[in-house]
């Protein structure tokens, strides 16, 4: 299968696998029973790669795969568990923000470093009315993530998920990362409205009955031609679809199957991203 089928490219995909072996042979006690399932670990971790990239139903994924339902929903929540570990060091990177700024920094050499701040709904099916998890704004349940970007578009890490009623200034407070983003005066943080308050660079608010001036419009368009880039660092951590149109659990472990979707989708952003880089 194609990188654009799979997500990681054939050399990524590879590497990946042999990283998952690697992790079994040091942990035997959790292997599967491959031949029970007539799943394979490259085949397992094709299903877990369409399942996040497509977020298909499982008995479609069954049906690709010619196994049962149940076998796809063991086999994806195995898997899911030991990449869990196996990106450790991707996931790590992701919530890291304190090394990915000062990375930024090192590189500016003095110059001043413009980031870019801003929160998405990551959202969660659930046939039940969760207050806690409601977005009013998107009209869905959810968690709430901050993403931090550059002005290139590139994704330097996420802060952890909150509740989905959040605004996004609250959610910042929760994440950890507004000390950190003020933590050197070098550091130009652009932000929409909703963080109004947090001493950042934001669009001024149009006065009550009234209007914004001419510079303060030229100023707002000019902030927004520069805000515009962690949209797009938002779009390309939503090329996996389960990010994007709603994740799918009925297991009473809800939160925890929650946690570890979001960590693994993070880790593979990061692995490609970095390959991709390096490339």
């Amino acid at each position: 299968m194609s990188e654009h089928v799979l997500y990681l490219d054939p050399v990524q995909f590879r590497a990946l696998r042999g990283r998952v072996v690697w992790h079994l042979r040091r942990h035997p006690e959790r292997r599967r029973r491959y031949r029970r399932d007539g799943l394979t670990i490259s085949a397992t971790l094709r299903l877990l790669l369409l399942a996040f990239r497509y977020n298909r139903t499982q008995r479609l994924l069954a049906a690709m795969f010619r196994v049962s339902q149940s076998t796809v929903c063991r086999a994806l929540c195995w898997l899911r568990a030991i990449l869990a570990q196996v990106l450790a060091a991707e996931i790590s990177a992701a919530g890291d923000a304190g090394a990915a700024l000062g990375r930024l920094l090192g590189q500016a050499e003095g110059r001043p470093v413009v980031v870019l701040i801003d929160g998405t709904l990551i959202p969660v099916a659930d046939r039940f009315y969760d207050p806690l998890n409601y977005s009013g704004k998107h009209k869905r349940i959810g968690r709430s993530l901050q993403i931090v970007a550059d002005v290139a578009g590139k994704l330097l890490c996420a802060g952890p998920a909150a509740a989905g009623r959040l605004h996004d200034r609250l959610a910042l407070a929760q994440s950890g990362l507004g000390p950190l983003l003020k933590s050197d005066t070098r550091l130009l943080v652009h932000a929409d409205r909703g963080y109004i308050g947090s001493g950042f660079i934001v669009p001024a608010l149009r006065p009550r009955h009234g209007r914004l001036s001419l510079a303060a419009l030229a100023e707002n368009r000019e902030i927004s031609a520069i805000r515009h880039a962690v949209e797009r660092a938002i779009a390309h951590l939503k090329i996996l679809a389960i990010l994007r149109t709603g994740l799918r659990t009925r297991s009473p472990h809800r939160e925890q199957v929650i946690t570890e979707t979001i960590a693994v989708a993070l880790g593979l952003v990061f692995l490609r991203q970095k390959a991709g880089i390096q490339a």
